[in-house]
Protein backbone atom coordinates (compact mmCIF):
# COMPACT_ATOMS: atom_id res chain seq x y z
CA UNK A 1 0.00 0.00 0.00
CA UNK A 2 1.65 3.66 -0.76
CA UNK A 3 1.28 6.00 2.12
CA UNK A 4 -1.67 7.83 2.61
CA UNK A 5 -2.43 11.23 0.55
CA UNK A 6 -2.11 14.83 2.09
CA UNK A 7 -4.68 17.11 1.11
CA UNK A 8 -4.63 21.09 0.85
CA UNK A 9 -6.68 22.62 4.07
CA UNK A 10 -10.11 24.40 2.57
CA UNK A 11 -9.62 28.00 2.37
CA UNK A 12 -13.16 29.10 3.55
CA UNK A 13 -12.66 32.70 2.47
CA UNK A 14 -11.68 31.57 -1.10
CA UNK A 15 -14.89 30.10 -1.84
CA UNK A 16 -16.89 32.38 -3.81
CA UNK A 17 -20.22 32.80 -1.34
CA UNK A 18 -22.33 31.88 -5.02
CA UNK A 19 -21.44 28.46 -4.37
CA UNK A 20 -21.33 28.74 -0.55
CA UNK A 21 -25.14 29.66 -0.64
CA UNK A 22 -26.32 25.96 -2.82
CA UNK A 23 -27.03 23.43 -1.13
CA UNK A 24 -25.32 20.53 -2.92
CA UNK A 25 -22.20 20.10 -0.21
CA UNK A 26 -20.70 16.75 1.01
CA UNK A 27 -17.58 15.63 2.68
CA UNK A 28 -14.84 13.39 1.49
CA UNK A 29 -11.82 11.62 2.66
CA UNK A 30 -8.70 9.69 0.92
CA UNK A 31 -9.87 6.02 1.62
CA UNK A 32 -7.96 2.75 0.68
CA UNK A 33 -9.35 1.32 -2.59
CA UNK A 34 -6.88 -1.55 -4.23
CA UNK A 35 -4.65 -0.61 -5.68
CA UNK A 36 -4.99 2.89 -4.97
CA UNK A 37 -6.32 5.64 -2.63
CA UNK A 38 -9.98 7.26 -3.34
CA UNK A 39 -11.65 10.02 -2.40
CA UNK A 40 -14.76 8.79 -1.27
CA UNK A 41 -17.69 11.01 -0.76
CA UNK A 42 -19.89 10.97 3.08
CA UNK A 43 -22.73 12.98 4.11
CA UNK A 44 -21.79 15.27 7.46
CA UNK A 45 -23.51 11.95 9.49
CA UNK A 46 -20.90 9.12 8.25
CA UNK A 47 -23.22 8.36 5.55
CA UNK A 48 -22.32 7.89 2.00
CA UNK A 49 -23.19 10.92 -0.60
CA UNK A 50 -24.18 10.07 -4.27
CA UNK A 51 -23.65 12.86 -6.80
CA UNK A 52 -26.79 11.58 -7.98
CA UNK A 53 -29.04 12.25 -5.04
CA UNK A 54 -29.67 15.23 -4.10
CA UNK A 55 -31.08 13.93 -0.43
CA UNK A 56 -27.40 13.00 0.21
CA UNK A 57 -26.35 16.43 -0.10
CA UNK A 58 -25.96 19.29 2.58
CA UNK A 59 -25.23 22.81 2.97
CA UNK A 60 -21.94 24.67 2.97
CA UNK A 61 -21.86 25.29 6.74
CA UNK A 62 -22.73 21.51 7.85
CA UNK A 63 -19.93 20.30 5.74
CA UNK A 64 -17.73 22.89 7.19
CA UNK A 65 -18.66 21.85 10.48
CA UNK A 66 -18.01 18.43 9.77
CA UNK A 67 -14.68 19.04 8.12
CA UNK A 68 -13.57 21.05 11.32
CA UNK A 69 -14.33 18.27 13.73
CA UNK A 70 -12.46 15.93 12.09
CA UNK A 71 -12.41 12.36 10.05
CA UNK A 72 -12.80 13.90 6.85
CA UNK A 73 -9.72 15.46 4.21
CA UNK A 74 -12.08 18.13 2.67
CA UNK A 75 -15.53 19.45 1.22
CA UNK A 76 -17.22 18.30 -2.05
CA UNK A 77 -19.70 20.33 -4.42
CA UNK A 78 -22.20 18.64 -6.90
CA UNK A 79 -22.11 19.42 -10.13
CA UNK A 80 -24.84 19.20 -12.22
CA UNK A 81 -28.57 21.41 -12.86
CA UNK A 82 -26.08 23.89 -14.62
CA UNK A 83 -23.25 23.69 -12.61
CA UNK A 84 -20.04 22.06 -14.65
CA UNK A 85 -16.81 21.67 -13.89
CA UNK A 86 -13.40 21.06 -15.54
CA UNK A 87 -10.33 19.57 -13.55
CA UNK A 88 -7.00 19.98 -15.35
CA UNK A 89 -5.04 17.51 -13.41
CA UNK A 90 -1.22 17.59 -13.03
CA UNK A 91 -1.73 20.90 -14.60
CA UNK A 92 1.65 23.83 -14.55
CA UNK A 93 -0.23 26.99 -13.15
CA UNK A 94 1.06 28.86 -16.24
CA UNK A 95 -0.50 26.34 -18.61
CA UNK A 96 -1.56 28.98 -22.08
CA UNK A 97 -4.49 26.62 -23.06
CA UNK A 98 -6.06 28.23 -18.78
CA UNK A 99 -6.59 31.54 -20.52
CA UNK A 100 -9.28 30.27 -22.35
CA UNK A 101 -10.77 29.47 -19.72
CA UNK A 102 -13.58 31.68 -17.71
CA UNK A 103 -14.88 30.59 -14.27
CA UNK A 104 -13.96 30.55 -10.68
CA UNK A 105 -10.48 28.33 -10.61
CA UNK A 106 -8.58 27.31 -7.16
CA UNK A 107 -5.83 24.76 -6.65
CA UNK A 108 -7.01 21.47 -6.36
CA UNK A 109 -6.51 19.26 -2.96
CA UNK A 110 -3.27 17.48 -4.39
CA UNK A 111 -1.62 21.01 -4.97
CA UNK A 112 -0.60 19.38 -8.73
CA UNK A 113 -3.55 20.62 -10.80
CA UNK A 114 -6.15 23.48 -11.66
CA UNK A 115 -10.00 23.17 -11.31
CA UNK A 116 -12.54 25.34 -12.63
CA UNK A 117 -16.08 25.69 -11.92
CA UNK A 118 -18.73 27.72 -13.49
CA UNK A 119 -22.38 27.34 -15.45
CA UNK A 120 -23.13 25.28 -18.86
CA UNK A 121 -26.00 22.53 -19.52
CA UNK A 122 -23.18 20.34 -19.76
CA UNK A 123 -21.29 17.94 -16.52
CA UNK A 124 -17.77 19.31 -18.15
CA UNK A 125 -14.45 16.77 -18.34
CA UNK A 126 -11.18 16.16 -16.86
CA UNK A 127 -7.49 17.29 -18.99
CA UNK A 128 -4.70 14.79 -17.44
CA UNK A 129 -1.70 16.43 -18.39
CA UNK A 130 0.91 13.88 -16.94
CA UNK A 131 1.54 12.52 -20.64
CA UNK A 132 2.77 14.00 -23.55
CA UNK A 133 -0.90 14.72 -24.81
CA UNK A 134 -3.15 15.54 -22.60
CA UNK A 135 -6.38 12.92 -22.03
CA UNK A 136 -9.47 14.26 -22.01
CA UNK A 137 -12.66 12.34 -19.98
CA UNK A 138 -15.75 13.72 -20.64
CA UNK A 139 -18.30 13.57 -18.03
CA UNK A 140 -21.87 12.48 -18.64
CA UNK A 141 -23.50 12.53 -15.33
CA UNK A 142 -23.41 13.94 -11.96
CA UNK A 143 -20.40 14.57 -10.32
CA UNK A 144 -18.44 15.82 -6.70
CA UNK A 145 -16.35 18.32 -7.40
CA UNK A 146 -13.53 18.85 -4.23
CA UNK A 147 -13.29 22.27 -3.44
CA UNK A 148 -10.11 23.77 -1.51
CA UNK A 149 -10.31 27.67 -1.87
CA UNK A 150 -6.62 27.72 -2.26
CA UNK A 151 -5.38 29.77 -4.76
CA UNK A 152 -8.71 31.14 -6.21
CA UNK A 153 -10.23 33.43 -8.84
CA UNK A 154 -12.49 34.07 -11.19
CA UNK A 155 -16.47 34.09 -11.16
CA UNK A 156 -18.80 30.39 -10.75
CA UNK A 157 -21.26 32.45 -12.74
CA UNK A 158 -19.10 32.63 -15.88
CA UNK A 159 -20.19 30.43 -19.01
CA UNK A 160 -17.99 28.08 -19.98
CA UNK A 161 -19.87 25.87 -22.56
CA UNK A 162 -17.66 27.40 -24.92
CA UNK A 163 -14.77 25.21 -23.72
CA UNK A 164 -16.71 22.49 -22.44
CA UNK A 165 -17.93 22.03 -25.98
CA UNK A 166 -14.60 22.82 -27.78
CA UNK A 167 -12.66 19.82 -25.57
CA UNK A 168 -15.01 17.31 -24.41
CA UNK A 169 -17.35 16.31 -27.45
CA UNK A 170 -20.66 15.01 -26.07
CA UNK A 171 -20.36 10.67 -26.69
CA UNK A 172 -22.90 9.98 -29.07
CA UNK A 173 -24.56 5.92 -28.77
CA UNK A 174 -25.99 4.07 -31.07
CA UNK A 175 -28.62 1.43 -29.62
CA UNK A 176 -27.88 -2.45 -28.46
CA UNK A 177 -24.31 -2.87 -29.58
CA UNK A 178 -21.01 -1.99 -27.38
CA UNK A 179 -19.16 -0.08 -30.06
CA UNK A 180 -21.96 2.26 -29.92
CA UNK A 181 -22.42 2.42 -26.20
CA UNK A 182 -18.75 2.30 -24.95
CA UNK A 183 -17.77 6.40 -24.83
CA UNK A 184 -21.29 7.16 -23.43
CA UNK A 185 -21.35 4.29 -20.80
CA UNK A 186 -18.30 6.57 -18.89
CA UNK A 187 -21.16 8.29 -16.78
CA UNK A 188 -20.24 8.48 -12.93
CA UNK A 189 -24.24 7.45 -12.46
CA UNK A 190 -24.63 4.45 -11.26
CA UNK A 191 -27.75 4.08 -12.01
CA UNK A 192 -28.01 5.09 -15.45
CA UNK A 193 -25.05 3.06 -16.28
CA UNK A 194 -26.75 0.16 -15.50
CA UNK A 195 -29.88 1.14 -17.73
CA UNK A 196 -27.50 1.30 -20.39
CA UNK A 197 -25.81 -2.17 -19.73
CA UNK A 198 -29.29 -3.91 -19.68
CA UNK A 199 -29.59 -2.48 -23.73
CA UNK A 200 -25.97 -3.82 -24.18
CA UNK A 201 -26.27 -7.12 -26.93
CA UNK A 202 -25.16 -9.31 -24.45
CA UNK A 203 -27.38 -7.48 -21.51
CA UNK A 204 -29.44 -10.43 -20.79
CA UNK A 205 -26.19 -12.71 -19.46
CA UNK A 206 -25.19 -9.71 -17.47
CA UNK A 207 -28.28 -8.56 -15.82
CA UNK A 208 -28.26 -12.05 -14.67
CA UNK A 209 -25.52 -12.04 -13.30
CA UNK A 210 -26.19 -8.94 -11.29
CA UNK A 211 -29.27 -10.34 -9.80
CA UNK A 212 -26.78 -13.85 -8.36
CA UNK A 213 -27.86 -16.17 -11.29
CA UNK A 214 -24.87 -18.45 -11.78
CA UNK A 215 -26.10 -21.44 -13.22
CA UNK A 216 -24.96 -20.01 -16.69
CA UNK A 217 -21.40 -20.76 -14.61
CA UNK A 218 -21.82 -24.44 -13.32
CA UNK A 219 -23.69 -22.30 -10.20
CA UNK A 220 -19.86 -21.98 -9.61
CA UNK A 221 -20.11 -18.82 -7.38
CA UNK A 222 -16.18 -17.22 -8.31
CA UNK A 223 -16.43 -18.02 -12.18
CA UNK A 224 -19.58 -15.44 -11.79
CA UNK A 225 -17.96 -13.67 -9.80
CA UNK A 226 -15.12 -13.11 -11.94
CA UNK A 227 -17.55 -12.99 -15.25
CA UNK A 228 -19.84 -10.35 -13.91
CA UNK A 229 -16.49 -8.38 -12.57
CA UNK A 230 -14.76 -8.53 -16.45
CA UNK A 231 -18.04 -6.94 -18.09
CA UNK A 232 -18.61 -4.23 -15.29
CA UNK A 233 -14.65 -3.47 -16.13
CA UNK A 234 -15.49 -2.82 -19.66
CA UNK A 235 -18.04 -0.58 -18.98
CA UNK A 236 -16.40 1.88 -16.28
CA UNK A 237 -13.08 1.79 -18.34
CA UNK A 238 -11.38 -0.92 -15.92
CA UNK A 239 -11.72 1.46 -12.84
CA UNK A 240 -10.85 -0.35 -9.94
CA UNK A 241 -12.90 0.88 -7.29
CA UNK A 242 -15.96 1.39 -9.23
CA UNK A 243 -16.02 -2.08 -10.16
CA UNK A 244 -15.74 -2.70 -6.28
CA UNK A 245 -18.62 -0.48 -5.42
CA UNK A 246 -20.58 -1.68 -8.03
CA UNK A 247 -20.29 -5.74 -7.63
CA UNK A 248 -20.95 -4.70 -3.69
CA UNK A 249 -25.05 -3.92 -5.16
CA UNK A 250 -25.21 -7.26 -6.75
CA UNK A 251 -26.79 -9.97 -6.11
CA UNK A 252 -23.60 -11.91 -5.92
CA UNK A 253 -22.67 -10.16 -2.88
CA UNK A 254 -21.31 -12.35 -0.41
CA UNK A 255 -19.28 -12.27 2.95
CA UNK A 256 -16.32 -13.80 1.02
CA UNK A 257 -15.66 -10.82 -1.49
CA UNK A 258 -14.59 -8.61 1.66
CA UNK A 259 -11.67 -11.18 2.40
CA UNK A 260 -8.83 -9.36 0.83
CA UNK A 261 -6.89 -12.11 -0.64
CA UNK A 262 -10.12 -13.12 -3.08
CA UNK A 263 -11.35 -10.10 -3.67
CA UNK A 264 -7.88 -9.09 -4.92
CA UNK A 265 -6.94 -11.88 -7.14
CA UNK A 266 -10.19 -11.47 -8.86
CA UNK A 267 -9.72 -7.75 -9.38
CA UNK A 268 -6.47 -8.50 -10.79
CA UNK A 269 -7.38 -11.53 -13.06
CA UNK A 270 -9.87 -8.89 -14.47
CA UNK A 271 -7.57 -6.12 -15.10
CA UNK A 272 -4.96 -8.36 -16.49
Amino acid sequence: MTPRPTSLSVRVEGIPEMLRAERRWANWRFEWRDPRWTKMQYRPSGYGAKSNDHTTWCSFADALAAYQRGGFDGVSFALGDGWAGIDFDDCPVNLPLLRLVAGYRETSPSGTGIKVVGRSPRIGGEMKFGQSAPACTTWVSGRFFTITGQGSSGDPRDDISVFINARFPAPVAQSGTREGYRDAAFTSDDDLLLQMIGTDEVGDKILALWRGDTSAYGDDHSRADQALCCHLAFWTNYDCERIDRLFRQSGLMRPKWDTDSYRRATLSKVLR
